[in-house]
């Protein structure tokens, strides 16, 4: 699993990929539990952890 989520979090920094994209190229065929698994582990959904990283790596 933890693979799984660095190929998340890259694919979340460098692609243009909905998440929905990203959550079927990982091979998970129910977007809600990619969803609840990666804010358990992360404390925050997909998008908002993409929306952050663009603007840590902004400033």
């Amino acid at each position: 699993m933890a693979f799984c989520f660095k190929k998340a979090e890259r694919l979340l920094k460098e692609s243009n990929l909905s998440v929905s994209e990203i959550a079927l190229q990982l091979k998970f065929t129910n977007r809600t539990h990619f969803y609840n698994l990666f804010r358990k582990k992360y404390g925050m959904t997909p998008q908002e952890w993409r929306r952050h990283q663009a603007e840590s790596s902004a400033k």
